[in-house]
């Protein structure tokens, strides 16, 4: 979407297949999902392990760039203990990179898309011109939430 935010895409599994929970960005995921519940299959989720953080944070720390991650809430999921337990794995690895992860401390919010329009906002009210410091420092109201 030109804004460089990458994703990190939980998976279902249906009959032992894992798909990618990518149904915002691809409506043909949507249908086929919903497709499998139409024909009886139960779709399975599960948390992204450790592992699965531990490559997409070394993707972008290859690339030079400091790692803000915003997980989706332990309401929903324990993923982001994985992603707290996968940064301080690579730490050494990156000396130059920073690392934080966030736990959006939402459930429900989630499938309203709330997260993702504050995050967005967010990042478009610091790239303004003229935003004093004091703004800047509270336009997420998340810092109480970093683990660094």
């Amino acid at each position: 979407d030109g804004r460089g935010i990458k994703v990190l895409f939980y998976s279902y599994s249906v009959e032992g297949n894992e798909y990618p929970d990518d149904m915002e960005r691809d409506p043909m995921s949507r249908r086929k999902f919903y497709g499998f519940i139409a024909k009886g299959h139960i779709p399975t989720t599960s948390q992204i392990n450790q592992f699965g953080y531990e490559e997409f944070f070394r993707e972008i720390a290859r690339s030079g760039k400091d790692i803000f991650h915003i997980c989706l809430g332990t309401g929903m999921t324990a993923s982001y203990f994985n992603a707290i337990a996968a940064a301080e794995a690579i730490k050494a690895e990156f000396p130059n990179t920073k690392f934080i992860v966030i736990d959006s401390l939402a459930g429900f919010c989630h499938a309203l898309g709330q997260p993702a329009t504050v995050l967005l906002s967010s990042i478009e009210l610091l790239k303004m011109d003229g935003v004093d410091e004091e703004t800047k420092k509270h336009s997420c109201q998340i810092e109480r939430f970093v683990k660094e």
